[in-house]
């Protein structure tokens, strides 16, 4: 169209708006695809292990009278467990995936998203940095997308009304033409302006009433954000109906393993001014890599049954071709064993002589309360984002104790705070930052707590008590000697680790190979333990 400005008048059509004053009618792009709005992938529960993996359940509605939904498909779906269950009544015939788009709200990048993240807005255009041009946008569409035009007769008497009519429809331009055209509405008619010539836009200081819309109180200002369209994956369920009734569900069953869901935990112990007492508080920060979703129900599960998959996208959604998706299969498995320390809660624990034994309770599947879990309430959770979720807030008894750690490589003294696991379920293993007055004065780590035991976090060595340890290796004799430099009489924790089948004193205790005594130490003096042990 060259230079050629020239009002033409193009028949109206009729615009529907939100409260919000924008135009519900958006282009109708070529996607190729299903175009859904852009949003979170909702599910209704979600298991977040302590492995990296997520457990994923939710619900599909498969509406009466149709033959298929669409849903978006996970993006981290692991090999083989991606599983869908009809409610009774209901056949699934098949899923497939296939590509589709969805609509994601960014900012403006041209001036052709300018344009149309303003349609229906009374604006001024600048062309070619000269003529300013005062208008209602109402149509905004480049040579590579699908006109955005009302339906026109085929046949006009305006020769140039023709020409857009028919570049337009076309969705392509020849050489000579602009790359897209922008259609003014103005108190004049209707003019098309090539968007390649289009170098400003600004609100005019006194718009024409008559281009207002009939929400006239409605602020004016130039939107910077524009829908784009994403490609994404879509899942299409194809179902029939084998003799459902009214009262039936008509909610399938989807579930699946994700991978990029992880969590860990970390607590605080806060001591009181009060002797004996300290406050306790439990937090989970749950971590996803894998996509945007919203939670109905989150789960972070703290123990963890043996797990053994190939860890490679599901060929159901994984895009890869043929070739590559068969050597990924074929790769080795991704397994996972729970060693005892961290599977607590699905052992019975049992002590003799002999030391601790650990035996399998009865199976429990994810739905059971042997999981150590905690549960939060419609949790979103976008990619790449960690969230801070506070699990337990409890007040504690505490002790002080004075722990002798001996081994072949070190012997170390500390003061450490004891206090008692009171719930029924297991403390899973993780940090603690101890504060005291407001200030912080340590942080260590502490292993897996059974319900019922002690958990103890240290506060730094203890210098008033020296300890010295003499081995006589031909006789698999040991001497551990400790002496207090301090002012006040104090009781020691012993322990003696990496002895093979030990033996001690009278007022010594063995547990597998450790051994342990309660020492009390006079100031100024010293005292002694005494073990043997096999060589």
């Amino acid at each position: 169209f060259g230079k050629m400005w020239r009002s033409v008048t193009l028949p109206q059509r009729q615009s529907s708006f939100h409260a919000t004053g924008h135009r519900t009618h958006q282009p109708s792009y070529s996607n190729h695809g299903t175009t859904v709005p852009r949003r979170n992938l909702f599910v209704n529960k979600a298991y977040v292990l302590p492995n990296g993996y997520g457990a994923i359940t939710t619900q599909v509605n498969l509406p009466k009278g149709k033959k298929s939904v669409e849903i978006r498909a996970p993006a981290q779906a692991i090999s083989g467990s991606i599983w869908a269950t009809a409610p009774q009544g209901i056949s699934i015939d098949f899923i497939k995936a296939h590509k589709g788009t969805e609509e994601k709200d960014m900012f403006c990048t041209s001036m052709t998203d300018i344009l149309r993240a303003n349609l229906n807005q009374v604006v001024e255009l600048q062309v070619e940095g000269k003529e300013w041009f005062t208008g209602r946008i109402d149509t905004v569409q480049s040579a590579d997308k699908e006109p955005d035009l009302p339906k026109q007769s085929s046949t006009t008497d305006d020769p140039l009304t023709t020409a857009i009519m028919d570049y337009l429809k076309k969705g392509s331009a020849p050489a000579s033409a602009p790359a897209g055209l922008v259609i003014l509405q103005s108190t004049r008619g209707s003019t098309a302006i090539p968007l390649k010539g289009v170098t400003m836009i600004k609100l005019p200081n006194n718009p024409p009433p008559e281009l207002r819309t009939d929400e006239s109180d409605r602020p004016q200002q130039i939107n910077t954000r524009y829908p784009h369209f994403v490609p994404v994956s879509q899942l299409q369920i194809g179902y029939s109906d084998k003799g459902s009734t009214a009262d039936s569900s008509r909610d399938a069953k989807m579930s699946y393993i994700t991978r990029g869901l992880n969590w860990v935990t970390s607590y605080a112990l806060t001591l009181s001014d009060t002797p004996g007492s300290a406050n306790f508080k439990m937090k989970a920060v749950v971590m996803n890599d894998a996509e945007d979703i919203t939670v109905e129900e989150l789960v972070c599960v703290g123990n963890l049954p043996e797990m053994s998959f190939t860890d490679a996208l599901d060929p159901l959604t994984s895009r890869e071709d043929i070739p590559k998706l068969i050597r990924l299969l074929a790769a080795p498995d991704y397994s996972y064993t729970a060693e005892p320390t961290a599977n607590l809660d699905f052992m019975l624990k049992k002590r003799d002589a002999a030391g601790p034994k650990l035996e399998k309770a009865p199976p429990t599947d994810l739905a059971g309360n042997k999981l150590n879990s905690h549960k939060f309430k419609n949790i979103n959770l976008k990619s790449k984002e960690r969230i801070l979720l506070p699990v337990f807030d409890v007040n504690v008894k505490t002790r002080d104790v004075i722990a002798c750690h001996v081994s072949d490589k070190h012997a170390r003294v500390l003061h450490q705070v004891e206090f008692e696991n009171s719930s029924e379920s297991v403390w899973a293993p993780g940090s603690v930052l101890t504060v005291d007055s407001g200030n912080i004065i340590s942080h260590s780590n502490i292993g897996a707590v059974a319900p019922g035991k002690f958990a103890r976090v240290s506060m730094g060595e203890v210098r008033a008590i020296q300890v010295e340890e003499r081995v006589d290796s031909q006789n698999s004799q040991g001497v551990i000697t400790l002496k207090n430099s301090g002012t006040e009489q104090t009781r020691v924790h012993v322990m003696r680790d990496g002895l093979r089948n030990p033996k001690a004193s009278e007022d010594g205790k063995v547990m597998g190979d450790r051994i342990e005594w309660e020492v009390d130490v006079q100031p100024g003096g010293q005292a002694q333990v005494k073990y043997a042990f096999e060589p």
